[in-house]
């Protein structure tokens, strides 16, 4: 995954674009730590991985057609 992420981040000419990731990825680790002590915190990001494992994304071993 590490060449995905290169390539993603070579790719992403706008800096306000990767800012937005990053800021995503910080408040999906600050709503799970809040999840420890906040239930309503918990659902929302129990609804968030819902949705993430609800996908198919590339990398997946089921996806995967190299043996």
């Amino acid at each position: 995954l590490k060449d995905r992420y290169v390539s993603l981040a070579k790719n992403l000419k706008d800096v306000n674009e990767i800012n937005n990731i990053n800021a995503m990825v910080t408040r999906g680790i600050m709503l799970a730590l809040e999840g420890e002590q906040d239930p309503i915190a918990e659902k929302k990001f129990r609804e968030i991985l819902k949705i993430i494992f609800s996908y198919n994304f590339s990398d997946n071993d089921s996806n995967r057609t190299e043996k």
